[in-house]
Parts: C-alpha cells; sequence; structure tokens
C-alpha cells in the first residue's frame, strides 16, 4: 500500500506543495482572511468581477481590517 500511495501524482502534489507550505496559523484573525477570499471567489466564479480587481481588493480589505 505505502508503495501505491508513494507513487500516486495527487499524493506527490500534495507533498511537493508541504515541502513549502506552512500551516494555517489557529487565531481568530483567520475567519477575516477567509471572509475576504470568499468574497473575492464568489466575485470571479460569478463573472461580476475581474479577478484581478477582485484579488487587490481583497488585498487592501484584508490590509485595513487586519492592520
Amino acid at each position: 500500500m505505502a508503495e501505491q500511495v508513494a507513487e500516486d501524482e495527487v499524493v506527490a502534489g500534495f507533498l511537493a506543495s508541504s515541502q513549502n507550505g506552512a500551516p494555517m496559523p489557529s487565531i481568530p484573525e483567520m475567519a477575516e482572511v477567509w471572509d475576504h477570499w470568499n468574497a473575492a471567489q464568489a466575485a470571479i466564479i460569478s463573472g461580476s468581477d475581474d479577478p484581478e480587481v477582485a484579488w487587490e481588493r481583497m488585498l487592501t480589505n484584508l490590509e485595513d481590517t487586519l492592520g
């Protein structure tokens, strides 16, 4: 079983990303991050906003919120 997992492309992708990743902090402020992220994603997916504009707005809102 371990050999099958080691050869799986999806698992290899998760392993590669974990090499450069960091765990998400377990702090209340992360709720603010996800609120702004969700709003940007919803605008992009619905087509109501340009992706670059939505992400820039999200970053600005996060900076304003989290200081």
